[in-house]
């Protein structure tokens, strides 16, 4: 599991959004490395979920300002995360290696992301 702070400098903090940079490095070399043998590793990198995480966004009321910058103007729910890793899961996916899966609702279009 990644996350939008993996895909940009997103201000998450520099330890985390370090580990999430070298979490989609790690999927896209075990991709390379172990794909011949059938290994397929991909990450997914949710942005804006409703979770205990973002509990301090909906206290201080952060949410509705960055809820705005999606696409859904909404957090998703952690269900719609699970739905897209039981896809990964599933062999609907068999042909998909080292792909960094954006989950954001829209969050990065017309920012300077990259995946």
């Amino acid at each position: 599991m990644s996350s939008y702070a993996g895909l940009s400098a997103s201000g998450g903090g520099i330890s985390y959004t370090t580990s999430k940079h070298a979490i989609n490095g790690l999927t896209k070399e075990i991709a390379w490395e172990y794909g011949r043998q059938g290994v397929r590793a991909n990450a997914i990198a949710p942005c804006l979920v409703r979770t205990e995480m973002a509990k301090v966004d909906f206290e201080t009321g952060l949410n509705v300002k960055l809820a705005a910058e999606t696409v859904f103007n909404r957090y998703a729910e952690p269900a719609e995360i699970a739905d897209l890793t039981l896809f990964l899961a599933s062999d609907s996916s068999k042909y998909m290696t080292g792909q960094i899966i954006s989950i954001d609702g829209g969050y990065a279009l017309g920012k300077n992301v990259t995946l």
